[in-house]
């Protein structure tokens, strides 16, 4: 809901923008009635549920995310591992992750004015393609595979010497 009321703020400014959202839930109907009371309906695509994440991601072009409750989720990283410059909610490990590779935008949970601030900063930055590039560095520097196993390793290292 806090996605689509700053959309609402975004879309009078640039009546040319266009939100993308992925996934489905209890809550489709809800948000799609809550989309067509904004009237931004024509203006919010819902795909659905879909495994193809990269191909969706391709298509965008900043990567919004507007939880309350989080931990470190997998959809922020692949988004950053796509150089998708990054508008988030300041919770669980996303300002970690996010202020760290300096990738993105950070609002107050449930703050859809903050929010649409942050999306039309991100949209109109500058600088917006290089804090992309930023993320997509940050993720393979942290987060692939090879980095976490190396991580494990060295902690398991430290484990077995402090015995």
């Amino acid at each position: 809901k806090t996605l689509l009321n700053a959309f609402a703020t975004v879309h009078q400014k640039y009546p040319w923008c266009r939100l993308e959202v992925l996934g489905c839930g209890e809550l489709l109907e809800e948000l799609r009635s809550l989309s067509a009371s904004l009237l931004i309906d024509s203006a919010v695509k819902f795909h659905g549920w879909s495994r193809d994440i990269p191909g969706f991601l391709a298509g965008i072009d900043t990567f919004v995310l507007s939880s309350r409750s989080e931990g470190l989720p997998m959809t922020l990283l692949e988004a950053m591992a796509g150089g998708l410059p990054v508008v988030a909610t300041a919770v669980g490990g996303i300002p970690e992750v996010v202020e760290g590779a300096g990738c993105g935008w950070l609002a107050p949970p449930g703050d859809a004015n903050s929010l649409a601030g942050k999306m039309i900063s991100a949209m109109t930055a500058p600088d917006r393609l290089e804090r992309g590039a930023l993320g997509r560095k940050s993720v393979i520097e942290r987060y692939s595979v090879e980095s976490m196993a190396g991580q494990y390793e060295e902690l398991f290292n430290s484990l077995i010497a402090s015995r």
